[in-house]
């Protein structure tokens, strides 16, 4: 097998087992194997091992030595301390987008506020809002023209995806795009102050709502 092939196949086993922890196929606290992984996606153990260690080098799984791998979770202190960032990287992206955006844009994000799933079965409508919520959040964040910025959020929308899923179970839905809607008003109509507190306020109801579940 060349390096390019062995690549390859380590990063299709990477992307599934990212998918399936992200969207908790796999839970926290599975217990999963080199062996047992190979034989599942039908490949030698050395593209899982090195899927593995990508996945624990972003603290989605942990080591145990001499015996496999826990799936990771997210503590209440790592909980508090990510919303505490992500709040402060939310009202930052209000600020720089109202000071780059076109009407053009702000006129996308308020697309991106009001839509809904397209027709899916019953268990993969709160995947589907999850992304939803995801993509809105990016766009906005991607306004502010600054690409440490956006890889940055990227990375923090990333460790909460899990728990935002599992909000997204709550049929909540509804209410999220009614406070994003919100959101984009302010910020069309140019008030920062206003934008920037809706959007603090919105992110700490979500941060109550996560650390009950």
């Amino acid at each position: 097998m060349g390096r390019a092939e062995g690549k390859s196949l380590s990063q299709g086993v990477y992307t599934r087992l990212k998918w399936e922890i992200l969207n908790m196929t796999v839970q926290p606290g599975d217990f999963l194997t080199e062996q047992g992984l190979a034989l599942q996606y039908q490949t030698s153990k050395t593209p899982v091992r090195e899927a593995l260690n990508r996945l624990v080098m972003e603290e989605l799984v942990t080591v145990m030595p001499h015996k496999g791998y826990l799936v990771s979770d997210i503590s209440y202190g790592e909980l508090l301390e990510i919303f505490q960032f992500r709040e402060i990287l939310e009202v930052a992206a209000v600020e720089l987008a109202m000071q780059n955006a076109s009407k053009q844009q702000l006129d996308k994000l308020e697309l991106l506020a009001n839509e809904v799933p397209e027709t899916f079965s019953e268990s993969e409508v709160p995947r589907a809002n999850s992304l939803l919520n995801n993509q809105f959040h990016m766009y906005l964040a991607s306004l502010s023209n600054n690409t440490l910025f956006v890889q940055t959020y990227e990375q923090i929308l990333e460790k909460l995806y899990r728990v935002l899923l599992k909000d997204s179970q709550k049929n909540r839905a509804n209410a999220i795009r009614a406070e994003h809607t919100e959101l984009v008003s302010y910020m069309q109509r140019g008030d920062v102050t206003a934008a920037c507190e809706y959007m603090r306020g919105h992110i700490r109801r979500t941060k109550e709502r996560v650390l009950k579940i």
